[in-house]
């Protein structure tokens, strides 16, 4: 990524080669943004993304990190530092759990800690006026109080843990004059997130379609991320709910019950 000699803003997207996080990168550069991504492992999927945005008249750099390697959070912290353009917008969006033959710790390192560790080395480079955007599933938003699929319980418990975590940070993050907010989608058309879903439960895309009518594309909830981080004007630690939150099209994947649903 080169020098922004104008001082344009930058927008970090975790786990930014596909699917939503290349649509968020998109959509950003389409707010003359300047974008950076991170990818696992997939660098001319990447490259890709990054030759979209540019073919278009955008910025957009990418780094490789494994989010659940230190030394690899390390380098995306270190990338955002040599910025000349201020990281104005850090979109947590990178997340993981349903990999086969993946760590024990996977899904907590990468959905927990990866995050509180960016967030903690990043707040204090963002200038006041800027936004944390943690992009999340109604699964994992509402685990606890809401029913689990089963195997999904590893991903919607990290998941709910790190939003949970952000949100007690939210105050220390407000003193710095940064809003932080949550964005939680239903299952979202065509996503990696949908297909691994799709493997275990056959046929929930089609139940969940037939319940709610339609379902939020990466386009749409790409718009919902980068509209609630650019808008100024919404408190810190608001929950913006993407798609329809009822649940009955998730039922003949579902344990028992957790909690009640208020």
């Amino acid at each position: 990524m080169e020098d922004n000699p104008n001082n344009r803003k930058v927008a970090l997207i975790t786990g930014g080669s596909r699917g939503i996080g290349a649509e968020i990168a998109r959509e950003f550069a389409r707010r003359n943004t300047d974008t950076v991504i991170t990818y696992r492992n997939k660098a001319s999927r990447a490259a890709e993304v990054v030759k979209s945005i540019e073919a278009a008249g955008g910025v957009c750099g990418a780094v490789q990190a494994d989010l659940t390697v230190d030394d690899d959070i390390d380098r995306v912290i270190k990338y955002a530092s040599s910025l000349t353009s201020p990281l104005c917008y850090l979109i947590l969006n990178a997340a993981g759990g349903l990999e086969r033959d993946a760590p024990e710790d996977h899904a907590y390192k990468l959905n927990v800690a990866a995050n509180v560790r960016l967030v903690n080395a990043l707040l204090a480079s963002m200038p006041s006026g800027s936004s944390i955007v943690y992009v999340t599933s109604h699964p994992s938003h509402f685990y606890g109080v809401r029913p689990v699929m089963k195997g999904y319980d590893r991903v919607a418990s990290t998941k709910n843990k790190a939003e949970k975590t952000l949100q007690a940070m939210e105050p220390s993050i407000s003193r710095s004059g940064v809003r932080l907010a949550v964005v939680s989608g239903d299952i979202i058309e065509g996503t990696i997130n949908a297909r691994l879903m799709e493997r275990e439960y056959p046929g929930l895309t089609e139940a969940r379609r037939n319940e709610v009518g339609t379902l939020p594309t990466p386009s749409d909830f790409a718009k919902v991320i980068v509209d609630t981080a650019m808008d100024d004007t919404l408190q810190s630690g608001a929950t913006i709910l993407v798609g329809s939150t009822s649940w009955n099209a998730y039922d003949y994947v579902h344990t028992v019950e957790i909690g009640t649903i208020k």
